[in-house]
């Protein structure tokens, strides 16, 4: 039997790899032709292909469906920049504008992959944790390949729209999840079951948990906002209030806090931008505010059932019986703190345990009457403290802070169409920082890639903005009016 596995191993194997290779060399292929259907491929396999599908060779990292159609479009990428230049068929058509590139992100960028790179030297466990830098490795090629391709006229339209269809079958697949009560990629997770909180299934759709899932929707939901504000067609308009309505619901059937506030902090947003343009409008939002908060914490403080629904959504039991709950997720994160903090010592406490090294560093704590090593890093800011240490954890907040500067910068110095999607993305980001407080997600491909395109829309928005006041002479700080405004190109050419 064994010797029967082993010949059926031995013919098979080579076949694989023979057909990846095949497969690999037909997406360069594609990527040199149509680099931009490509990259809509890179987004939408990220998005609806489950990391643990991947291939993962004894002695090697995880090779998954994102990892081999994101290095094919690289090396197709640098196949075609090659024939370019060499004048060999290939036109580049785009923004010639110098556009200047966001040093403050890239600086911080800097710091932190040195911290990285420092903390893998020095890691209690150095083939994890070059993994886990190749991980980072990822996310920053994710950066450069949108920041070079969103300038070029039509690829952020081609993007968003694969974006979007990757998302309708994210939600339609979370519907049937909660209709049916199941979901068929549980058997990617041996031994886990279905989530309930308040009664009710918390779908989890392609995604391998449902915060993951409210992560990826609020990265949708402020684009789908954007583009439902500039539409004047009554079936587009009809479209994509579907489709937000739909997005919306999904985030809540995760039955996520995090996630749903952040949806919250989103709309708070966009309502302040809309109510800055017309003061009236600021007496309107304000009022229906207070109505709508209003009649939450009547109906709260009130009604039995809304009570119980609350603070059982909330998971902090302890708000009805006075008792902290030691099983709480809540009190989890307070034990997570507090392992972190006591593991750390000596110059550890500079560069960590290095990187990947989380579920290996004996984190240890007890709560609930027991003592517990803890495996699952339900903060990303925690991780980052105990993987690269305070170096890290530094490095790390400037990058996010850097990122959401550049946002805002862009949101100040852009008028029309380009301002909302600058708050769009800005939105997207700030939504990310928050929800990482009491998750990691910044390593998952899907919400990692959309971070990094997020932060790619607002270096984009701000160096157009920057270079047409540089070609007017404006003063800064200027605004143009509606009439003054320069004809809008590429991110906004939507």
């Amino acid at each position: 039997m064994e010797w029967g596995l082993e010949r059926r191993a031995a013919i098979l194997n080579p076949v694989l790899v023979m057909g990846g290779l095949l497969l690999a060399a037909l997406l360069v292929g594609l990527t040199v032709v149509r680099p931009v259907w490509m990259l809509v491929a890179v987004v939408v396999v990220a998005i609806l292909v489950p990391v643990e599908l991947s291939m993962h060779p004894a002695g090697l990292p995880r090779i998954g469906p994102t990892r081999i159609v994101l290095g094919a479009f690289v090396l197709g990428w640098a196949v075609r920049e090659l024939l370019r230049r060499a004048g060999v068929g290939v036109r580049e058509a785009g923004d010639r504008r110098t556009i200047r590139p966001p040093l403050g992100v890239l600086a911080a960028l800097s710091l932190y992959s040195g911290a990285a790179l420092l903390s893998t030297l020095l890691s209690i466990d150095r083939v994890k944790s070059f993994y886990s830098l190749t991980d980072i490795g990822v996310q920053l090629v994710f950066f450069a390949v949108f920041l070079y391709w969103l300038r070029r006229p039509g690829v952020w339209r081609r993007v968003r729209v694969g974006l979007y269809v990757a998302a309708v079958v994210v939600c339609l697949f979370a519907l049937f999840e909660f209709v049916t009560k199941s979901n068929p990629l549980l058997v990617l997770h041996p031994g886990e079951a279905p989530a309930y909180r308040a009664g009710m299934l918390r779908v989890r759709s392609t995604f391998y948990h449902p915060i993951a899932l409210g992560c990826f929707l609020n990265f949708v939901f402020p684009f789908a906002v954007v583009d439902l504000r500039k539409t004047s067609r009554f079936g587009a308009r009809l479209t994509l209030g579907a489709f937000l309505s739909l997005v919306v619901v999904v985030t809540f059937l995760t039955i996520s806090r995090s996630p749903i506030i952040a949806l919250l902090m989103q709309a708070g947003l966009f309502i302040a931008l809309w109510s800055i343009e017309r003061p009236l409008r600021i007496v309107v939002a304000g009022a229906a505010a207070m109505v709508v908060v209003g009649g939450l914490l009547i109906a709260a403080a009130n009604v039995g059932p809304v009570r119980d629904a609350v603070v059982e959504v909330a998971d902090v039991p302890w708000l009805g019986s006075g008792e902290v709950n030691q099983a709480s997720s809540e009190y989890y994160r307070i034990a997570l703190l507090t392992g972190v903090l006591n593991r750390l010592s000596g110059p550890r406490w500079l560069y960590g345990f290095g990187p990947g090294t989380f579920q290996n560093a004996g984190v240890q704590v007890t709560y609930a009457g027991d003592q517990h090593v803890l495996t699952a890093a339900d903060s990303q800011y925690v991780k980052v403290l105990l993987e690269l240490g305070l170096t890290g954890l530094v490095a790390f907040c400037l990058l996010l802070a850097a990122a959401v500067w550049l946002g805002w910068q862009a949101v100040r110095r852009s008028w029309g169409d380009r301002r909302w999607l600058a708050l769009a993305a800005t939105s997207a980001m700030m939504a990310f920082v928050f929800e990482n407080i009491t998750v990691s997600m910044f390593s998952v491909y899907a919400l990692g890639m959309l971070s990094w395109m997020s932060v790619a829309i607002s270096a984009t928005v701000a160096g157009e903005a920057a270079a047409e006041a540089s070609e007017r002479r404006a003063p800064r700080g200027f605004v143009p009016s509606r009439g003054m405004a320069p004809a809008p190109r590429s991110l906004a050419e939507l």
